[in-house]
Formats: C-alpha cells, sequence, structure tokens
C-alpha cells in the first residue's frame, strides 16, 4: 500500500516505489482475470452494470461455482486468488547429492497437482523443468572414436 503523496515534488526513490506498487496491481489485474475460471470469480468478459454505483449482478455459472464449490468442468475445487497462490508457492526444486558420489547431483522437482497444471495452462506458462545433471566426466567410460574390445 502506498502512503499519503505529500504536496512537494517526488523523489525518485518514491516514483520507483510508486511504478512498482502499480506494475504488481496490473500484474494481479492480469492473473485474477487468466484464472478466473478457478476463482470465486466471473468468467469472460462481465456485462457492462446497469448503474456505476449499484451492486454488480453475478452470472448464474458464478452462482453455480459459489454453490458446488467446483469448476464449471466439474473437475477442480473453485478457490480464492490468495489460496491459490498459495498452492502454487508450494511447488519446489531441490537437489541431491551423496557424500559418496560428491561430482554428481540430481535435480527434484515437487509433484505438480492437476490444479497445478491447470493453472499454469490458463496463465500460459511452463515453470522450468529442473536444471541438468550437473556430472563430471565418467571415468569408466570410453574417450570418443574408440570402441572398447569384445
Amino acid at each position: 500500500s502506498l502512503p499519503p503523496i505529500p504536496e512537494k515534488p517526488l523523489t525518485s526513490d518514491t516514483k520507483a516505489h510508486l511504478f512498482l506498487c502499480m506494475l504488481a496491481y496490473y500484474l494481479e489485474w492480469h492473473m485474477r482475470r487468466s484464472l478466473a475460471p478457478l476463482l470465486f470469480a466471473e468468467e469472460g468478459k462481465q456485462p457492462s452494470p446497469a448503474s456505476p454505483v449499484g451492486p454488480a449482478e453475478r452470472s448464474d455459472q458464478a452462482k453455480r461455482k459459489d454453490c458446488t464449490r467446483v469448476t464449471s468442468d466439474g473437475l477442480l475445487p473453485v478457490q480464492s486468488f490468495p489460496d491459490l497462490l498459495s498452492s502454487l508457492s508450494s511447488l519446489t526444486t531441490s537437489e541431491l547429492s551423496f557424500k559418496q558420489i560428491p561430482n554428481h547431483r540430481i535435480p527434484r522437482v515437487s509433484e505438480m497437482t492437476p490444479l497445478h497444471r491447470k493453472a499454469f495452462d490458463l496463465l500460459d506458462f511452463q515453470p522450468h523443468p529442473a536444471p541438468g545433471l550437473a556430472t563430471s566426466p565418467d571415468p569408466c567410460s570410453s574417450p570418443k572414436g574408440i570402441q572398447p574390445s569384445q
């Protein structure tokens, strides 16, 4: 949140902070629109309300999601935006290493649930795969071009 802006000219730090806050709000707005099928939110373009100051009328589809607590296709639970972000934050990448083989590391990615996959599909974003194995050359393998004797 932003503190009240004083009457005096803004410093470059305040301008940078304001820019980052606006960028964060813009990103959240886009994410909420893209993830609407998984949220307690209207999907698609909302019609203009009859009165700009009156309460917005919820669509039948949104009311159905509120009652059933599942997505329109009936496959996934509907969530609030903070709950969905919390679920997505549970994805991790770690690296396993062994004392016996110090130069070999094995990347391990936590398992994505159907909810994670659907959220990333709606955002048109796929998380990066695990980094490649960082290994030293195998001392038992033969050099290029030399075939082991049979």
